[in-house]
């Protein structure tokens, strides 16, 4: 969860996003190796923003989620991070 983040350069408004995911290194394709949820919380209201948001607005967070998807490697520097924090 990381809370009042900022996601896009050309926005003031900030965000609480929970995202939760599953990597499958042993997986035999791409289609079978990341799975990813994201939420997208209104700071004041507390609430889902992607359940009230028009089409355009859905699209261009998708997108963004997307990509970081996309981009993502097995990168160590992550998961040290990751589990310096859980095991504090």
């Amino acid at each position: 969860m990381w809370e009042n983040v900022k996601l896009f350069e050309n926005s003031e408004n900030t965000y609480t996003i929970i995202a939760g995911g599953y990597e499958c290194p042993t997986c035999k394709s791409d289609d079978d190796r990341i799975y990813a949820s994201v939420m997208i919380i209104d700071p004041i209201t507390r609430k889902d923003l992607l359940l009230d948001m028009s089409e355009d607005e859905k699209r261009r967070f998708i997108s963004f989620f997307a990509e970081g998807i996309r981009n993502l490697t097995n990168d160590n520097e992550f998961y040290n991070k990751f589990w310096g924090l859980i095991k504090n």
